[in-house]
């Protein structure tokens, strides 16, 4: 079977560069929850609330680390270049690597993004996400993901559990709690039961302080169980613009 966990940099997919055989650190629960899988509602699309909203120009700035050690930490900056009514754009790029990154419109979707960076997927949930009016609590919503390459289809749903303190290197925040679970079947022959992602557990947390996350963790399992990524991004430095 050919080895589909090493990409060509930029394709949109959710596996990491190399196959991963680490026994899963989630917990019995997370593994039921994403097992028995969920279903959600869709929402309505939102306009931005400009009181929420930032400015062009605001700039954050976050640490990228891995669990595996073979993944060097990176630096990654996002910048505000455009505002309106229907979406938030923004650039991605790695101060130490010019030209790096690209631009991606977020809308009021729910939605897992993945932007390629050279040996590096970036997946981040709908950062903007409070700008576009108030999140419903508890209630578990439909969550886009990126097209799939191969196999099967995600189905994945996400749920804001409330609004906690989290402390970051930018600082102490209270930010809105999101968390997302994520499935797809497993189809044998066609399908690595030990490469290929089956399994997707996310939280983002959402601060109103500085217009976008704060801190995102991500994971990935194949469908023996063990993981597959285990990737955390903490915000360092925000400038309003």
């Amino acid at each position: 079977m050919k080895n589909r966990s090493e990409k060509l940099p930029g394709a949109e997919t959710l596996t990491m560069p190399g196959r991963r055989r680490v026994i899963s650190g989630l917990g019995a629960g997370a593994i039921a929850a994403l097992v028995g899988g969920c279903t959600g509602v869709k929402l309505a699309p939102r306009a931005v609330d400009d009181s929420m909203a930032p400015r062009i120009g605001a700039t954050w700035t976050y640490g990228y680390r891995s669990d595996w050690s073979a993944v060097a930490p990176r630096t990654l900056t996002y910048t505000v270049i455009a505002v309106d009514s229907q979406g938030i754009q923004d650039r991605l790029a790695q101060p130490d690597s010019p030209g790096s990154g690209g631009e991606r419109l977020f809308t009021s979707a729910w939605e897992i993004a993945a932007r390629p960076l050279t040996n590096l997927m970036v997946h981040e949930f709908s950062p903007y996400l409070l700008a576009f009016g108030d999140v419903p609590i508890g209630e578990r919503v439909n969550v886009a993901m990126p097209p799939v390459e191969y196999g099967t289809t995600w189905t994945t749903t996400a749920r804001a559990v409330g609004t906690e303190k989290v402390t970051v290197a930018a600082g102490t925040f209270d930010a809105m709690r999101i968390e997302i679970l994520g499935t797809r079947l497993f189809v044998s022959g066609q399908m690595d039961s030990t490469a290929d992602p089956v399994r997707l557990y996310a939280t983002a947390w959402l601060a109103p302080a500085v217009k976008r996350s704060v801190r995102f963790t991500f994971q990935t399992q194949a469908a023996r169980l063990n993981l597959l990524s285990r990737d955390h991004y903490e915000l360092q430095r925000y400038q309003a613009g």
